[in-house]
């Protein structure tokens, strides 16, 4: 009988446990993201609006660290205020509904490494 409430308590947290892996192939990414046995994958181009989500319990796309430098980039990113229409052209948008793919800023263990860049020619991934 003691081993119940410990019992409950682990398999309670491994369905919590959630894994997420990223493939990025040019534009085209594709999110695995498994709770406990529940899997979904979610496939998008690297364009359009964007959600920076700051709580650490929401669900995100991608992880991604800014750096700064070109050299040190996976990926130049042209932020736009018009309609995104290329890769590597994000418009922030405040309202998560409205986001095509949701982002977290990390500082490590990234899905990939962006630099802003000011000129929209060298935007892409």
């Amino acid at each position: 009988m003691k081993n119940i409430p410990v019992f409950i308590l682990f398999f309670l947290s491994a369905l919590c446990a959630s894994a997420q892996e990223v493939d990025i192939n040019g534009c085209h990414i594709t999110v695995f993201h498994d709770w406990g046995g529940m899997t979904q994958t979610r496939d998008f181009n690297a364009y359009g609006n964007v959600y920076v989500e700051t709580n650490p319990n929401e669900v995100i796309d991608m992880k991604v660290r800014i750096v700064p430098t070109e050299r040190e980039a996976t990926y130049n990113v042209y932020k736009t205020t018009d309609t995104p229409q290329k890769c590597g052209e994000w418009r922030f948008v405040t309202d998560r509904s409205k986001a095509k793919f949701v982002i977290r800023y990390v500082n490590d263990r990234e899905d990939c490494r962006i630099w802003f860049t000011n000129d929209r020619s060298k935007a892409g991934f």
